[in-house]
């Protein structure tokens, strides 16, 4: 009976699989290599160890239900949208973070390939966390920021956090952004590329529709420009 709302592929991808009954709805998850982290509804932790065939629920997250987490290695960085919660055992046990903030809202949160953790949300939010992450604090950005993040993304050393209405800053080490003006009115919901040149895909809706587009720039996020007509569905 538990509900899924996300799917993947991996290369131990079984041929079926168990979870407990008691298991509450999933909504993400991460594998690396046989070893998969599930999130979800009511602070669900779950975890595999051979490949997804079986899971087992792992305590200790404190949280409610949770927004957005990461996975680099044994480290685990989620958040409920108020709290943030980090692992450094591979889930199997959680502390609450200490975070320089009065009534956080949070959307997402990634931890880079330095380890610097970042976290970013409504009203020009963007959190920071080093060393076992346990404390968190606000990035530098511009006064008066008042961005909703919804995303980040880190392309060759480069960190991206992008905001709902296609704002995009930029960072080399997480504890500081610079906001660039890419020209886009809709939010990247995803973001690939080498260097300075850059695919993306954005997402909007208007009116009970979605319209979504292939996006490109070739200055690093400085400017981009719409590859192809924009689809647009319901």
């Amino acid at each position: 009976t538990t509900e899924i709302y996300t799917l993947s592929l991996h290369d131990a991808l079984p041929i079926s699989a168990t979870t407990p009954p008691e298991l509450g709805a999933v909504r993400s998850f991460r594998f690396t290599g046989d070893r998969g982290l599930a999130m979800g509804d009511a602070g669900l932790v779950a975890i595999s160890t051979d490949g997804g065939a079986s899971w087992r629920a792992s305590g200790g997250l404190g949280l409610g239900s949770i927004r957005a987490f990461d996975v680099k290695g044994d480290t685990v960085v989620a958040t409920d949208g108020r709290n943030i919660a980090v692992s450094n055992d591979g889930g199997e046990t959680f502390s609450v973070a200490s975070v320089d903030a009065k009534k956080p809202e949070l959307y997402t949160i990634s931890i880079t390939s330095s380890g610097v953790a970042v976290a970013g949300g409504k009203k020009g939010m963007l959190l920071y966390a080093i060393d076992d992450l346990s404390s968190w604090s606000w990035s530098a950005t511009a006064p008066k920021n008042r961005t909703t993040y919804v995303g980040f993304y880190e392309l060759a050393g480069v960190i991206y956090a992008a905001g709902s209405k296609g704002e995009l800053w930029r960072s080399n080490d997480g504890l500081s952004f610079n906001a660039v003006s890419p020209g886009l009115s809709q939010s990247l919901v995803a973001l690939a590329g080498d260097g300075d040149h850059l695919f993306g895909l954005t997402r909007g809706e208007r009116r009970y529709k979605v319209t979504s587009s292939l996006v490109e720039s070739t200055d690093g996020g400085q400017h981009f420009a719409v590859v192809g007509k924009p689809y647009v569905g319901r």
